[in-house]
């Protein structure tokens, strides 16, 4: 489709595969979808997206400019945000969660916080890998960025944070631009690795 809005209202559920494509549309997921009976896997493309929760057994990828208000898990599958990211959510922030099998976690355009508000990031991807291809915080900055596990860790770019935790890695954590942490984390470091 070249374009066309797209808004799901309602809670979807099931275990099988969701596309939903707006072309240059807008796509609004204003419920939780998969909160009763996981999905199979979901992919959405559209102009801008807007997500409330998701939950999957499978792959989760969005392509357009995505907001997000909640949390997104799949069942050790791959979650890919292809395209800039709002963290809109102020009380959990964005937390997204591959399990502990190998599924990757990957941000492919800049990720910053709503205009004016420092929110939270907390990743885990189990035995999967975690990659920041572009600037994190640079423009509205993350609050506190935990990643509870993943092999390897890699920003492409400059990472704008309140604290930078990393719990758990078995690989290789690259950080190729600078680190900024503005605060403290709840052990009282900026940065724990």
């Amino acid at each position: 489709a070249t374009a066309g809005d797209i808004t799901l209202e309602s809670t979807v559920d099931g275990g099988h595969s969701l596309t939903v494509s707006a072309g240059n549309g807008t796509v609004d997921l204003l419920a939780n979808i998969g909160a009763g009976t996981d999905l199979a896997s979901i992919t959405v493309s559209g102009s801008t997206i807007n997500l409330q929760d998701v939950t999957t057994t499978g792959v989760q990828s969005y392509t357009g400019a995505i907001t997000t208000n909640s949390t997104y898990t799949s069942s050790g599958s791959s979650i890919t945000f292809d395209g800039d990211l709002i963290v809109a959510d102020q009380t959990n922030g964005l937390v997204v969660d591959t399990g502990a099998g190998g599924g990757d976690i990957v941000f492919t355009g800049t990720i910053d916080s709503e205009a004016t508000e420092n929110n939270d990031i907390t990743l885990t991807a189990g035995t999967g890998n975690i990659d920041f291809d572009n600037t994190v915080g640079a423009t509205d900055s993350i609050g506190d960025l935990l990643i509870n596990s993943a092999e390897d860790v890699t920003a492409d770019s400059t990472l704008e944070v309140n604290s930078f935790t990393q719990d758990s890695g078995s690989g290789t954590t690259t950080l190729s631009d600078n680190l900024t942490a503005l605060g403290s984390n709840a052990s009282g470091d900026a940065v724990d690795i």
